[in-house]
């Protein structure tokens, strides 16, 4: 599959407007029919990282993330997407309602399901290599 070049935008203003206006407001589909959400606060969550490792708060717009914008609906579109359950990092075990696409070899988009066929994008972003072995870890998600 292709993915589009890079966005490269003046700001983060214009990430969010794109962001609301590609996402929030269509009806997205992945390749097996599951309608993901995009909830204007998960631009918060998905696009911005720490300043500080101890702490857990997101302060800082990632913009290297923010570029990969557009990868997110072809990757949720793509049937060779590898896919795995996500894993919850407060209780430390993988979880069988998220979902990990890995694609492009090490760009990753989460979602969260929400019944069968809808969930709702949690992030997206580039793993190095020590986390794509984490991920695929888990167990395979089975395409339908």
């Amino acid at each position: 599959m292709t993915y589009p070049p890079l966005l490269i935008l003046s700001s983060e203003n214009e990430y969010l407007k794109y962001f609301e206006e590609n996402y929030c407001q269509q009806e997205i589909f992945t390749f097996d029919k599951i309608r993901v959400m995009f909830p204007k606060g998960a631009f918060n969550h998905a696009f911005f990282k720490s300043s500080s490792r101890r702490e857990n708060k997101k302060d800082i717009f990632a913009e290297e993330r923010a570029k990969r914008m557009p990868w997110i609906k072809v990757a949720l579109s793509d049937a060779t997407a590898e896919l795995y359950f996500g894993w919850d990092n407060k209780r430390k075990c993988v979880v069988e309602n998220r979902r990990v696409c890995i694609v492009v070899r090490d760009y990753v988009v989460i979602i969260q399901m929400r019944g069968k066929d809808k969930a709702f994008f949690i992030s997206a972003f580039i793993v190095d290599q020590q986390a794509l072995n984490k991920i695929r870890l888990n167990k395979k998600w089975q395409k339908k």
